[in-house]
């Protein structure tokens, strides 16, 4: 046996006659998404499918804060790390890596190493 029609199927459930003559559209005629009957040969084309749209990106803070961040690192913990004629010395490689670099700075290595 062959599925029943949509005018069957409205009938069986009891769907009242005016209704079922509102919602069937004429030859030449389509109803589109919205429901609306238009003249087949004049419906306007689909839109295109909409765009994803991204979200951009942060742009990174126009104050640097590395220098800030590395100078109170420097001031705070002089037993760690400390200046020294010009250069940067670790006395403590090991605090330095697991105690202080995590909490100044975001560390993307699984371990920072000094050599």
């Amino acid at each position: 046996t062959a599925p029943p029609t949509a005018d069957e199927a409205m009938e069986a459930l009891g769907v009242p006659g005016y209704v079922r003559d509102a919602l069937r559209a004429p030859p030449g005629y389509v109803r589109d998404a919205a429901g609306y009957v238009r003249d087949a040969a004049r419906a306007p084309a689909p839109p295109p499918p909409a765009r994803k749209k991204y979200k951009k990106r942060r742009q990174a803070p126009s104050t640097p804060k590395f220098p800030a961040k590395l100078f109170e690192l420097v001031s705070r913990h002089a037993d760690v790390i400390s200046w020294e004629n010009g250069c940067l010395v670790v006395r403590d490689p090991a605090r330095l890596t697991a105690e202080l670099m995590p909490r100044y700075f975001t560390v993307t290595t699984e371990t920072p190493k000094f050599q």
